[in-house]
């Protein structure tokens, strides 16, 4: 189980940002860096380089990635954005990706949102994959941005250029 403390510190640019602190069950979890999608949706890298996009309105709903999760995410990013540009044209697009575990990738031209969620099979009854609440949800304008943040990742933090490098 999960616990999360939020801690509001203000920073010389005069705006106000939130340091996460998660503890699990394997202790407390430090971020280190945070990149900005937008005023309400941030990427935050812990300690153990695991990433997490969260909403900054603190409603709990946020994406986890381990690293190797994240990586596969970012080698998925341009079929991803080939569905993301089908769906603002209105163009029926029916895209779920698989990235690890339980967590898929889906773009809706119906919402204009692209959902990074956890989903699950009810086993035994009627095997079918279900999404479960967690997870969080992008504009397609939040997509282009999450595009930029994951180079500055790569540009700024080399252990995710190493890990890419690995799987390439």
């Amino acid at each position: 189980m999960e616990s999360t403390v939020i801690v509001l510190f203000a920073e010389k640019m005069n705006s106000a940002r939130k340091t996460m602190t998660t503890t699990t069950q394997m202790g407390p979890v430090k971020i280190m860096h945070s990149f900005h999608i937008d005023d309400s949706r941030s990427v935050h890298v812990d300690e153990d380089n695991d990433v997490t996009i969260v909403d900054e309105w603190d409603n709990g709903k946020r994406a986890f990635f381990i690293a190797r999760r994240w990586v596969r995410f970012v080698q998925e990013m341009p079929s991803i954005d080939k569905a993301v540009q089908r769906a603002i044209t209105y163009k029926l697009t029916t895209f779920q990706l698989h990235i690890g575990g339980q967590w898929y990738v889906g773009v809706s031209e119906r919402f204009q949102n692209f959902d990074i969620c956890r989903w699950f099979i009810r086993v035994g009854f009627d095997s079918i994959l279900r999404p479960t609440t967690s997870g969080i949800s992008l504009t397609f304008a939040q997509w282009a941005n999450l595009k930029k943040v994951a180079e500055q990742m790569n540009d700024q933090l080399p252990q995710f250029t190493c890990y890419l490098a690995m799987l390439a």
